[in-house]
């Protein structure tokens, strides 16, 4: 597949807009997103597709929401924040203008996500929170499926430090059985974060015990589908963030 894009758009005249491939640009960035962020000795890896993002980013810039957004995906596995954020923001615009029309914008929240990512990513928290808030009222975060919701706005405001906030805000809705288990472990992350920065150790470790039980309920094909390179063994998932695995409520205190 690579060969055939590159081919396609070794053909096209880099910088003429109006004879760019933006079939041949989308599909570069998909084909290479997956790849390492940075080049090993056998592949360029993510940045095989930087000059397709970047030459879709100036020939497109505005047609659809989803193709202007689309350089995003490069962006962000390659580390170059404050570029996702750019053309996801356009890319909202776009989308706000088609809702206005009555329209429905193809993979809108999607590309609020991206956005809220980048700006998280970039420290532009003004960006981050603005755009988080708009979707704040619907509290299930699925970073695992295919969703695309954008980050709750407690873990934007976590990102930022913004403690008080977190634990006092009316975006740290209650947890209920309609949330997923994941929506869960957001949840207590954000409080449990908060609370060992305002020193509050012992609701710290409860929210701790709570994650951990949530962790424990992601559905294992969710890890090793929605997630490259992931094991179905949440060990290693629970030893990321220091926690034992197969915790409880009984298991001794530890430090925080």
């Amino acid at each position: 597949m690579l060969q055939v894009l590159n081919t396609v758009l070794a053909a096209t005249p880099d910088g003429d807009p109006p004879a760019e491939q933006p079939l041949a640009l989308h599909l570069m960035i998909h084909a290479t997103e997956m790849g390492s962020p940075v080049p090993t000795p056998q592949s360029q890896g993510a940045l095989a597709g930087l000059a397709a993002a970047n030459r879709l980013a100036h020939a497109l810039p505005h047609t659809t929401g989803h193709l202007v957004h689309m350089p995003g995906h490069t962006y962000l596995r390659v580390g170059q924040w404050a570029a996702a954020t750019r053309v996801n923001v356009a890319a909202n615009l776009i989308d706000a203008q088609y809702k206005q029309r009555g329209l429905a914008a193809y993979g809108a929240l999607h590309n609020t996500a991206m956005l809220v990512s980048g700006a998280v990513m970039s420290g532009q928290s003004k960006l981050a929170l603005k755009w988080g808030l708009q979707h704040d009222d619907v509290p299930t975060y699925q970073v695992l499926s295919n969703t695309f919701k954008p980050p709750p706005l407690y873990l934007i405001q976590t990102r930022f430090g913004m403690f008080d906030e977190v634990l006092n805000g009316t975006s740290l809705q209650t947890p209920s059985s309609l949330w997923s288990a994941f929506s869960n472990v957001t949840f207590h992350y954000a409080r449990g974060v908060a609370l060992v920065a305002r020193n509050h150790v012992e609701e710290a470790h409860e929210e701790y015990y709570r994650l951990a039980e949530n962790a424990a309920r992601v559905p294992e094909e969710d890890l090793v589908t929605q997630i490259p390179g992931a094991s179905s063994d949440k060990g290693p998932v629970f030893s990321k963030v220091g926690m034992p695995h197969n915790v409880s409520h009984t298991a001794p205190r530890c430090r925080v």
